[in-house]
């Protein structure tokens, strides 16, 4: 069963007619009278950088918590991801979807898109196989299949390592978890859209650069420039892959992880 956002319901059931794949609403995740992602505004990327100030001085990072502005930072960043609000569940052998889906982001959010077109796929759970494939059917009723990558025991995220994914467009992400089979549809940015973000990032994260910010300052001000966009999953993969996190870090991914996956009474 493919788990769908809700505002691509209606538009994924039309494509699905008549085929061999059956989309099922999942309760509680359509909404009704969403209009298709593509009428986002184009960018809230200038207003954005105007008004985001300096980065703090870099401190000692790991040491009983850095300097207070790096705090404050974490902080900050930490509001805009964890919801507070009970999460996803995970029933016997399932897996908890974090990115490139996750139905608690969308429930508390609203639909959200994918700009990275080499994204970091990030889960809780013990998955085996991760495949991604395009929505669209070719001519012999087959999906394309972009990417198909065995999962190291233990791992919680795995970067595509597939053709680029293209803008505008509908796929298929599918977990093998205890010989079970898990799927999830998710969208990428229309093109316009996407070059705006991708220009915008860029001069972002020079400006964070050239006054000096850390590397991981510089991801967590990634990470909230992408949130500022309504690009929370980007945001998340931008957090999830800092390479040797501080333990402040460290301690926000995993309340991210556990405010998404295990807040739930029936958990």
């Amino acid at each position: 069963m493919i788990q769908v956002p809700r505002f691509i319901l209606p538009f994924a059931a039309s494509l699905v007619a008549g085929s061999s794949l059956f989309v099922t609403a999942i309760p509680g995740t359509l909404a009704s009278g969403l209009e298709p992602s593509s009428t986002a505004p184009s960018s809230y990327s200038a207003d954005y950088l105007a008004s985001t100030p300096a980065p703090p001085a870099p401190g000692p990072l790991g040491t009983p918590g850095g300097t207070q502005a790096f705090a404050d930072q974490i902080e900050e960043v930490r509001n805009l991801y964890v919801i507070g609000s009970p999460g996803g569940t995970r029933g016997g052998e399932s897996a908890c979807t974090i990115s490139p889906f996750s139905d608690p982001l969308e429930t508390a959010n609203g639909p959200v898109l994918l700009w990275s077109d080499r994204p970091l796929i990030l889960w809780q759970g013990n998955v085996e196989r991760v495949v991604v494939e395009t929505f669209e059917r070719q001519a012999n009723g087959e999906r394309q299949k972009l990417s198909d990558q065995p999962v190291p025991s233990g791992e919680q995220k795995l970067q595509y390592e597939g053709e680029p994914l293209q803008p505008g467009q509908l796929y298929v992400l599918r977990l093998t978890v205890g010989g079970t089979t898990q799927e999830h549809l998710f969208e990428t940015l229309p093109s316009d859209r996407q070059a705006t973000i991708a220009a915008a990032l860029a001069e972002g994260e020079a400006a964070q650069r050239s006054q000096g910010a850390s590397e991981e300052q510089v991801a967590l001000w990634r990470s909230q420039f992408f949130a500022s966009e309504g690009l929370y999953y980007d945001g998340l993969q931008s957090l999830f892959a800092i390479d040797n996190p501080s333990p402040e870090i460290r301690a926000m991914q995993e309340e991210i992880v556990t405010d998404y996956c295990e807040n739930s009474p029936e958990s």
